[in-house]
């Protein structure tokens, strides 16, 4: 028995790959296939979801071009001024802080140096 209109071979195409394809269709982009479009002309299913892309691929269209807002005049000189000044600060605060810390360690060692040099002349004197 033959196969009318090749509905055994529409059938094996499946809606599922009809749906994965139909983007490009609306798009305009996909080429030509005579199973895709014979399956397409027989489901009634892929018919509706065709239509259905197609409104909104059409509505998608329709929507204005996003406009993207530009800054005011200066303001990145003004933001990038601000990062310089808050890095320069950082600088100057860490040498600041590495500056009073040797200051500590210095006063301690001298402190300590004056400890030992003390004992050491206790110890002379009381002969111990």
């Amino acid at each position: 028995m033959a196969d009318p209109v090749g509905r055994f071979a529409v059938s094996r195409l499946g809606c599922r790959l009809v749906n994965g394809r139909l983007p490009d269709r609306i798009l305009g982009s996909a080429a030509a296939d005579s199973l895709f479009e014979l399956h397409l002309e027989t489901c009634l299913v892929c018919q509706a979801e065709a239509a259905q892309q197609g409104s909104l691929v059409r509505a998608v269209a329709d929507l204005p071009d996003p406009s993207v807002p530009t800054a005011p005049r200066g303001l990145v000189d003004e933001v990038m001024d601000g990062i310089a000044r808050r890095e320069h600060a950082a600088r100057v605060r860490g040498r600041a802080l590495t500056a009073g810390g040797l200051g500590v360690v210095s006063a301690g060692l001298t402190v300590l140096i004056w400890l030992l040099g003390r004992r050491k002349s206790l110890e002379a004197r009381t002969g111990g």
